[in-house]
């Protein structure tokens, strides 16, 4: 073989030792690349996600993982992967002038607080690391049900209502579990239907999807501007001013009209409300804009930050992301999430 042969193989061959030597070190970046990005964009469908991942609803394979060992809405330590994985059961919950207190709601992983009008709430309270023994009374369904639902892929425990409301359910994830055709899996207490959990989680199917991670838990709060905070309140127009304040033993925020719960982060989302017309009482019916974007103010124990909120479709997850426009980091517990309309104000103290 020649000299110049010689080393024109041995090019040839360094060459080829480099090539399988980076393609090693790609495959070695991919496979250990599971630490998540803390961007956040307006068409991410998970609470923290990479901006080059795809949108999709389901949790990604490192959110099932930490679903193995914690509860997906709370971030608290699950007993097990069968625990951690049970079906999400929501229920309507109306509070206002002639209606009982609420029951239930302190066992609640979150909760919605819509304000429909005058000093009416309407909770929408979802269940899936605790079983209260009953929750209600139980409402009827209402426009905003199936865009705040549709991730969850949820059972849903409900009053009837309007066939304009229920029946867009049917288009979405949600399992629609009515009074009228599960009326076993009710009670009634002075002419008020009540929710028993356990029967309704009996209905589930065998193979109903194992909740998406809606929050990404950390502890303590982690976000920009994050400051202390003791008492939250809430002007909403039109309304008498909505408190609530941090109580160090449970270490909870408490408020009137919660049934006492006390959750460990509470988040106050403005948003658009639009007037839906109830057919059959031919009333309008005020309810919350769920897809879009706007701003938001979180505590979280007793801590507090500013934030932006976004949720690009119904079947997507809405994005908490602070003024540096990284995603928040909530402490582990139960979280109350109040949809408040423009022109409130939000204060903390």
């Amino acid at each position: 073989m020649s000299r110049r042969h010689s080393i024109a193989c041995g090019l040839l061959l360094m060459l080829a030792i480099g090539a399988l030597a980076l393609s090693s070190c790609r495959a070695s970046g991919v496979a250990s690349g599971s630490t998540r990005s803390h961007s956040a964009t307006a068409d991410s469908s998970t609470a923290v996600s990479s901006p080059s991942e795809s949108p999709s609803a389901d949790p990604t394979s490192s959110e099932s993982a930490e679903s193995a060992t914690t509860f997906p809405l709370t971030g608290a330590a699950a007993s097990g992967a069968a625990a951690a994985s049970r079906p999400v059961l929501a229920v309507a919950v109306p509070v206002g002038p002639g209606l009982p207190a609420p029951t239930g709601l302190q066992a609640a992983d979150i909760v919605y607080a819509g304000y429909p009008a005058g000093d009416a709430v309407r909770y929408l309270a979802l269940f899936q690391s605790q079983q209260p023994a009953r929750v209600g009374p139980v409402g009827p369904a209402a426009p905003e049900d199936g865009r705040l639902l549709d991730v969850m892929h949820p059972l849903f425990a409900f009053n009837d209502g309007p066939k304009r409301f229920v029946h867009p359910l049917s288009r979405t994830s949600v399992v629609a579990l009515p009074r009228s055709a599960h009326a076993a899996a009710y009670t009634v207490t002075s002419g008020k239907p009540y929710a028993t959990p356990s029967a309704l989680l009996a209905l589930a199917s065998p193979r109903s999807a194992a909740p998406v991670i809606l929050l990404p838990h950390s502890r303590p709060l982690v976000g920009s501007g994050v400051r202390a905070a003791h008492t939250l309140t809430i002007t909403m127009p039109g309304r008498t001013p909505l408190t609530w304040r941090y109580d160090a033993k449970p270490r909870g925020w408490r408020s009137t009209g919660t049934g006492g719960a006390t959750p460990t982060n509470v988040i106050v989302q403005v948003m658009p409300y639009r007037s839906v017309l109830d057919r059959n009482h031919g009333t309008p019916v005020r309810s919350p804009v769920i897809v879009g974007t706007g701003s938001c103010r979180v505590v979280s124990l007793d801590q507090t930050a500013g934030c932006t909120w976004s949720k690009p479709g119904a079947a997507k997850l809405t994005n908490y992301v602070d003024a540096g426009g990284f995603p928040l980091q909530f402490a582990p517990g139960p979280t109350w999430v109040l949809l408040v309309p423009p022109g409130s104000t939000v204060k903390t103290g």
